[in-house]
């Protein structure tokens, strides 16, 4: 808990909307510095991967300040984790279809 400070025992065993604690970014940084050392962790690349962007997602969508807006300029960093999302969900659901003909052919 010391690599993530922030990481409490809510975050490893979360009871109704605690759940969403699991989505933060200090989660995704405990299992990546455990990742060679528990076996478990091994192959949670896609997992941290999936839990960043989902944390990203979330800041994206809930900023309060001005400085941490939406804007519709490229570089925004906020428009970024939206389009990114919406990239993987794109991608997730051609992937769903195509796996699913598949079982529906055979």
């Amino acid at each position: 808990m010391n690599i993530a400070y922030k990481l409490t025992p809510s975050h490893l065993k979360p009871k109704a909307f605690q759940a969403m604690n699991v989505f933060g970014h200090e989660v995704s940084v405990a299992m990546t510095h455990y990742q060679s050392i528990c076996d478990k962790l091994k192959d949670s690349t896609p997992t941290q991967k999936f839990i960043d962007l989902i944390f990203n997602l979330v800041q994206a969508m809930s900023s309060r300040i001005p400085r941490d807006a939406l804007y519709a300029k490229d570089d925004c960093r906020n428009k970024q984790a939206i389009l990114e999302f919406l990239r993987f969900f794109e991608d997730w659901e051609k992937l769903e279809k195509k796996y699913l003909s598949r079982r529906v052919l055979h």
